[in-house]
C-alpha cells in the first residue's frame, strides 16, 4: 500500500512542478507554443505526470522549473543514488 501512496505523491509533485511552468508561461496555450508542441501534447505530459528528458531540460532553461521535478524516478534514478542516471544532463 505504501508503494501506491508514494507513487501518487510523486505524481502530485511532478504535476505541481508542471503547473508552475504553465503558470510562468501564462497558460497552457502559451506554454505549448513556447515549447513547440501542441496543447494536446503538453496536456498529456501533465496528465501522465512526466515530461521527456530533453523537454524537461528545456522547460528548466525557459521557465526555471527544476527538470528533476518533471521526470519519473526511473528516468533519473533517485535522491539516494545521487541522481546519477544522466549525470551529464543533471549538472
Amino acid at each position: 500500500m505504501s508503494d501506491i501512496v508514494n507513487a501518487i505523491t510523486a505524481l502530485e509533485k511532478r504535476t505541481v512542478a508542471f503547473d508552475e511552468a504553465i503558470a510562468k508561461a501564462g497558460g497552457l496555450v502559451l506554454f505549448a507554443a513556447t515549447m513547440g508542441v501542441t496543447c494536446r501534447q503538453a496536456y498529456s505530459w501533465r496528465t501522465y505526470g512526466y515530461v521527456p528528458l530533453e523537454r524537461a531540460i528545456a522547460i528548466e532553461a525557459i521557465f526555471e522549473v527544476d527538470h528533476k521535478r518533471l521526470l519519473t524516478p526511473d528516468v533519473i534514478g533517485s535522491p539516494s543514488d545521487g541522481w546519477k542516471a544522466f549525470p551529464d544532463k543533471l549538472d
